[in-house]
C-alpha cells in the first residue's frame, strides 16, 4: 500500500526520523522513497512464501520417503562357465 501518495505521506515522519531510513529522502522525493519501500516489503514477503512453500513441499517428500520401502537393484555380469 505504500504506493498511494496517502500512505506515502502517513510514513513520512516515521521514515525521516529513522536512524536507518531517514537517508532515503536526501535522494529521492517521498513517493519515490515509499514506492521503493513498498517494493521491499512484496519482495520480502514473496522470499517467505516460497522458502515456506520450499520447506513444507521438502518436509512431504521427507515423509514420503519413509513410507515407500528401499528397494536395492543389483546387475549381475553373466558367468563363464
Amino acid at each position: 500500500m505504500k504506493f498511494i501518495g496517502y500512505e506515502a505521506r502517513g510514513i513520512e515522519p516515521f521514515v525521516a526520523h529513522s536512524p536507518l531510513l531517514g537517508w532515503g529522502y536526501h535522494i529521492w522525493r517521498v513517493r519515490q522513497f515509499s514506492a521503493g519501500l513498498g517494493v521491499v516489503e512484496i519482495v520480502i514477503a514473496l522470499l517467505i512464501d516460497i522458502v515456506k512453500t520450499y520447506r513444507a513441499v521438502r518436509l512431504e517428500a521427507s515423509e514420503e520417503s519413509k513410507r515407500t520401502p528401499n528397494i536395492r537393484l543389483t546387475i549381475e555380469s553373466p558367468s563363464k562357465g
